[in-house]
């Protein structure tokens, strides 16, 4: 099937649906499937999918899977958001790059396959992702991300690569996977901090798995247990806080920090019997630091010289 485009009316799709390309023109409205919808071309600007900034996209709930042999744009400037998004490499040699040039949205999962990149084209365009990120393929390798990213989890496997943003900016996990990790990465994965944040926000018990990349700077704010199932390292600093009864347990894995370690009101880390090392230590009142049956090591200061 040749492309889809509509222009001032509706389109409107039923059951499973493949064609090159969908571009809603201004006063256009795409009704997605239900079911899935395949792309695997683009139109003449260079976009798999391309909504204009005065044009609607409705997505049924369905999922869209993009497989193209050529680097293509996903450019949803109108209303509405994808809902599940697999992307898909159809190309032979260095895959495929599907650039965003627009704050993009997509309200449930975001599957990255082997070959493909997902990236903004510039340095300065958001996306969120509200459910679960599967990375076999790379996100954010083209610019260094100037923005924060917000992602539901972020499973890393093998092959899978992320490149954080970067600096002041963050990495922000508001969900977890089924399998009840926020974060987990693959031995054979790669995580590459820049020198940016990851903050986490889940509600409820949750794992983290770094597959041993370290992070820079790292903020908890969960209000249950979050357990980490192997050795941590943050070459930056360390922030522990809870708005309910939340503690960040190493889970008799070590937990090395560089830079320091706070322990907001409401915060607390509680140790098991491994060694671990930090720059420096403040607990802030309501705070608490449940001691290691090993050794806490303590090798710099903070600001105020503590």
């Amino acid at each position: 099937m040749a492309g889809i485009v509509v222009s001032g009316g509706t389109y409107s799709g039923s059951g499973d649906v493949t064609a090159q390309f969908v571009t809603a023109l201004s006063g256009g409205t795409f009704i997605a499937t239900p079911d899935t919808t395949i792309l695997y071309g683009e139109n003449t600007g260079g976009h798999i999918i391309d909504i204009y900034a005065d044009s609607t996209l409705t997505n049924s709930s369905g999922l869209f899977i993009l497989s193209s042999s050529t680097d293509t744009g996903i450019w949803t400037k109108g209303t509405g958001n994808l809902y599940d998004c697999i992307l898909v490499s159809g190309a032979t040699g260095g895959g495929t790059d599907y650039d965003f040039n627009y704050n993009i949205v997509i309200d449930n999962d975001l599957t990255v396959g082997a070959g493909c990149d997902f990236s903004s084209n510039t340095q300065w365009k958001r996306p969120t992702i509200v459910g679960d990120v599967l990375l076999s393929g790379t996100f954010q390798k083209a610019n260094s991300a100037e923005y924060d990213i917000t992602l539901g989890s972020l499973t890393i496997a093998a092959g899978g690569r992320y490149y954080a943003p970067v600096s002041s900016k963050s990495t922000i996990i508001t969900s977890k996977s089924a399998a009840e990790y926020a974060l987990k990465n693959s031995t054979s994965g790669v995580f590459t901090h820049n020198s940016g944040t990851v903050e986490i926000t889940t509600n409820g018990y949750l794992n983290l798995d770094m597959g041993g990349d370290p992070l820079y700077n790292f903020t908890w704010l969960g209000t249950s247990e979050q357990r980490c199932q192997r050795a941590l390292s943050i070459e930056g600093d360390f922030i522990v806080s809870s708005s309910g009864v939340g503690y960040f347990r190493p889970n008799n894995n070590s937990l090395t920090v560089d830079g320091n370690v706070t322990i907001k009101t409401g915060g607390e880390i509680r140790c098991d019997s491994a060694n671990h090392s930090f720059g420096s230590l403040s607990i802030d009142s309501g705070g608490e630091y449940s001691a290691t049956d090993g050794t806490t090591t303590i090798t710099s200061d903070n600001a105020s010289d503590y």
